[in-house]
């Protein structure tokens, strides 16, 4: 099942998408390029192509004053069907047409790139929202990790609640036994008893780089921490708080696929070994002097 709408990853992951190539607008761009620079480049003039591509597209044309017809020379008043995409790509996509200098499709895709607004989350203002963007699109977190924030902050991460709306689960009820609410991502990540049992369990491990104080909700959800921390420290719980969750995750299927209860040490060692991952990577990568300074007291 997609998780989300491909039209919904277009974008670049700074501005809240997943910078899926948009392959359509690709082919659009440089096709409705081509029929343009045919139309006003000197180098294509006295060829057929130029003559019958002038005259359909006479109307585009003026509107986005790129040519100046005589009234002598023969003009259509309506574009034709097979040459309509054009018109429709024009009227979609608004931009300042005498602005690009030389029509390419490069220059076209980077213009409305730059028109391009970024998502909005919450109610945060767009300087945060940018910050946490760029939480989410971390380098130094894992592919699968990066995916799991992204999906979070979209409330898109398939728990009950989101296929229960979609007429995909009977129930919107979360899993486990005696808890009763419903599996909403918040729930699932912190609400739910057992997933306040493993912070607990993990708050001794998260303290050593930030304050207990600092890890919040919108920590675990946003990646915003409250005090003044170095950007070290920030990373490197930030990493570990994508451990826990994505363990929490993993412990949900496990109960729901597998009807596998894991207990919530279980799951701070499932949490535990995905933090080994990270701390191996930087072995390989710094080296395990440099590694263990960096992680601290933490076994490499």
């Amino acid at each position: 099942m997609d998780h989300v709408r491909r039209d919904t990853m277009y974008k670049s992951p700074e501005k809240g998408r997943k910078g899926v190539p948009n392959v359509a607008l690709i082919l659009m761009a440089s096709t409705v390029c081509g029929c343009i620079k045919l139309c006003i480049d000197p180098r294509h003039a006295n060829t057929k192509c130029h003559y019958v591509l002038r005259f359909y597209l006479s109307p585009v044309l003026r509107r986005m004053g790129l040519a100046t017809l005589p009234r002598n020379a023969p003009s259509s008043w309506t574009v034709p069907p097979h040459l309509s995409f054009v018109e429709k790509f024009v009227q979609k996509n608004t931009f300042d047409h005498k602005a690009i200098s030389k029509w390419s499709a490069r220059n076209v895709l980077e213009t409305l790139r730059e028109k391009e607004m970024v998502d909005p989350v919450g109610w945060f203002p767009e300087q945060t929202v940018n910050v946490i963007w760029q939480n989410a699109s971390l380098p130094e977190l894992s592919n699968k990790h990066q995916d799991l924030a992204w999906l979070v902050l979209r409330r898109a991460l398939p728990v009950r609640s989101f296929m229960h709306s979609r007429t995909l689960s009977a129930t919107a009820r979360c899993p486990r036994g005696g808890c009763g609410g419903d599996e909403t991502v918040t729930h699932l990540l912190l609400k739910c008893a057992f997933a306040k049992k493993v912070w607990r369990e993990m708050q001794w491990y998260l303290s050593r780089f930030v304050p207990s104080s600092s890890v919040t909700q919108d920590s675990v959800i946003y990646g915003l921490f409250t005090g003044t921390h170095t950007e070290s420290d920030i990373n490197f719980c930030w990493k570990t708080i994508n451990s826990v969750k994505d363990a929490l995750w993993s412990a949900r299927n496990l109960l729901v696929f597998q009807c596998k209860e894991l207990s919530s040490t279980e799951c701070c060692r499932l949490a535990h070994s995905k933090v080994q991952d990270y701390m191996l990577r930087d072995v390989l990568r710094l080296g395990a002097a440099v590694a263990k300074a960096l992680w601290g007291k933490a076994t490499i």
